[in-house]
């Protein structure tokens, strides 16, 4: 017997291509250390060949590795993810994308956007505004829909957490 389709889901993939799921890739909220030192490893690795011609990359990817991806100076002996508890201090999450033996193959954090807003704003504005931050894939996998994947995870989020505040 042959599936019938309603087409409800038909739209995802016309007008949202990153929503359709590759099989070998876990999609997750980072939530170990060990997860915590393979992200600080893939981001501090990712740029390596644009240092030289830009600096600016450079000095980006230091700053990042030392503030939000720092897991040095944080409580490490609780086992949970350092990152994902300084992601949620600034009100969004970091997600990472898995191979089939569990190896951290990309990232992505989100925060909420620094605005400043008037006070009216603030009382009548309940949308919050968040940006995109350390999005990476290992060059070995890139070409794979995984940033998409990635894209899509903290999407859905941040559409969950819009529809609690209404």
């Amino acid at each position: 017997s042959s599936e019938v389709k309603d087409g409800r889901d038909d739209w995802k993939q016309n007008v949202c291509p990153w929503r359709i799921k590759r099989p070998h890739v876990e999609i997750g909220q980072i939530s170990t250390l060990e997860e915590d030192r393979q992200v600080r490893e893939l981001y501090s690795h990712i740029y390596v060949e644009y240092y030289n011609k830009y600096p600016v990359i450079r000095k980006m990817v230091k700053s990042a590795l030392k503030m939000d991806l720092n897991i040095k100076t944080k409580g490490e002996g609780r086992g949970q993810s350092v990152i994902a508890d300084t992601f949620r201090q600034k009100g969004g999450s970091f997600w990472v994308a898995k191979d089939r033996d569990s190896n951290v193959i990309g990232c992505i954090g989100i925060g909420l956007r620094k605005k400043r807003q008037t006070t009216a704003e603030v009382l009548t504005n309940r949308i919050a505004e968040y940006e995109v931050q350390r999005l990476a894939v290992s060059s070995r996998c890139r070409g794979n829909g995984i940033g998409r994947q990635l894209l899509c995870a903290i999407e859905d989020t941040v559409t969950k957490h819009e529809a609690g505040l209404k």
